[in-house]
């Protein structure tokens, strides 16, 4: 079996080895220990595996995690993102650094002391206005 020939998401990967495994999602369920409602989510291409089933599908496939990650986790575990947005905002205010990306300034400041972890959404606009690189 060939890998699709552009695949462009997890949900392909997952498909694919599923299929080469010569396994149902249901077989993967009880192999891999992930439910099975959550093997469709993934595969129909509703949402992302957490960490934790990312790892499990990478150590059930042999395979490295990067295959069953999706981008916001696998540049949150080579950036550091707290340093990233204290350097975009310098000497400027969490106010007015804020109100550039559309958040309250108490939300720019939990991020940057780490109290609270910046969605996949916020990620996402963080990354297309070029704060983050």
């Amino acid at each position: 079996m060939e890998l699709p020939i552009k695949p462009d998401s997890i949900a392909d990967y997952l498909r694919y080895y599923r299929k080469l495994y010569n396994l149902s999602r249901r077989q993967l369920e009880i192999n891999a220990g992930i439910s099975l409602n959550a093997i469709k989510s993934y595969e129909d291409k509703h949402i992302y595996p957490t960490r934790e089933v990312s790892r499990k599908l990478s150590l059930y496939f042999k395979l490295d995690t990067i295959y069953f990650y999706d981008p916001f986790y696998e540049y949150e575990s080579k950036v550091d993102i707290k340093e990233e947005l204290k350097k975009y905002r310098g000497n400027n205010t969490y106010k007015d650094t804020a109100a550039i990306v559309g958040v309250h300034a108490h939300t720019w400041r939990d991020w940057e002391n780490g109290k609270h972890t910046i969605t996949r959404e916020n990620f996402y606009k963080l990354k297309g206005l070029g704060i983050l690189p």
